[in-house]
């Protein structure tokens, strides 16, 4: 097996990184990392330059290691209109479950008990047999736990099973598909929770043996940050704009996006507690993400008196609701988020009532 760090041209001043493997027998495989800029310009192009090309490191040893889901070539990587899709999406959901996307996998897990384990061709997916999958996730899927799926999580992994179905048709296994023919479940946006200023001051005085845990959740609370995100903030993430003043630099897992944000002295505070010493030390590496810590955590609200069903994601939410009653820019926040589109930052306007409550007051004025 040979991988080769290759590079290709692209439009805006970026140059596309990918990995040529080479797997012997005329054998081989495109993996792609992301793209850089050709001529970084400030701390921002260069840092995330920096990371892509890390990334592209750590992958190609992780290959050369048989730890990737890349490191061996499979018959389903050679596949026809008539080879399985059951077989084309178990390797699409390992490959995305790898790269932190998990809800692939779950699509397959449920696509799996739908099919009753049957081997289904691409040429078993018509308009009928969508429908049928897509009608079985929203009233017959079941959890892990044996529970109902949320119709949030319904919609979620449809939408992962129709994007398989698109990449199979971007590869050029199959040229044409019959997801325009779908009628698909309408989408109802769930309630989302978030906590007011008051609420998070509350939380932050509360005494509990789970100590880390909390002030994560607060730190996110004041800077938005994503559970992996926060999980990955290193002390070389941490850079100092001026005497008192700091911010977080880093590249989101999730999108690969360089995002500042100016670090609340709450969340400094936070981070100066924690036992870091050299730039690569994580300030919050012993948390792990389950349901487990998500109950803790309204365990917790509840002995502040916060009678609300909270997730770690709702100091997320948080961060972004409460300065929207602030009255700061939606275009500022949705850079503070790391958001790539504008419509996603808006679904917090909806959540936002303090902004709301300001503006009905100037009825007085008129």
């Amino acid at each position: 097996m040979n991988v080769t760090i290759r590079q290709r041209a692209r439009a805006n001043n970026r140059t596309s990184l990918y990995l040529d493997v080479y797997y012997g027998k005329g054998l081989s495989k495109r993996v792609t990392i992301g793209r850089i800029y050709n001529n970084p310009k400030g701390k921002f192009e260069k840092l995330y330059n920096k990371n892509i090309q890390a990334k592209a490191e750590d992958m190609k040893i992780e290959i050369l290691l048989g730890k990737s889901p890349y490191s061996f070539f499979k018959n389903s990587d050679r596949i026809s209109r008539e080879a399985s899709f059951t077989e084309y999406f178990k390797k699409k959901a390992e490959v995305m479950k790898y790269r932190g996307q998990c809800q692939f996998y779950g699509s397959y897990l449920q696509f799996i008990k739908f099919s009753k384990e049957k081997n289904i061709l691409f040429s078993d997916l018509t308009a009928s047999y969508i429908e049928d999958y897509q009608y079985f996730l929203y009233h017959r899927g079941r959890s892990k736990r044996n529970t109902p799926l949320s119709r949030t999580t319904s919609t979620s992994y449809f939408e992962k099973f129709c994007a398989t179905i698109k990449f199979a048709q971007k590869e050029g296994v199959i040229f044409k598909t019959e997801l325009a023919l779908v009628s698909k479940e309408k989408h109802i946006q769930p309630k989302r929770e978030y906590l007011t200023e008051i609420e998070i001051k509350r939380l932050s005085t509360i005494k509990t043996n789970h100590k880390i845990l909390l002030n994560a959740f607060i730190f996110c609370c004041y800077t938005g940050l994503r559970f992996k995100d926060m999980k990955s903030l290193q002390k070389k993430d941490v850079v100092q704009v001026n005497e008192n003043e700091y911010e977080l630099v880093l590249v989101m897992n999730k999108t690969q996006d360089v995002v500042s944000v100016p670090l609340h002295p709450q969340a400094l505070n936070i981070l100066n507690s924690s036992q870091t010493n050299l730039p690569t030390d994580r300030f919050f590496k012993d948390l792990k993400y389950s349901n487990e810590m998500n109950k803790r955590l309204r365990e917790i609200a509840l002995q502040a008196d916060i009678n609300k069903h909270i997730f770690f994601y709702t100091s997320r939410h948080s961060f972004a609701s409460n300065l929207l009653n602030k009255g700061v820019d939606i275009m500022v926040i949705k850079d503070l988020l790391g958001h790539k589109n504008l419509v996603t930052t808006q679904i917090y306007a909806k959540m936002s009532s303090g902004k709301k409550h300001n503006d009905v007051k100037l009825l007085d004025s008129l």
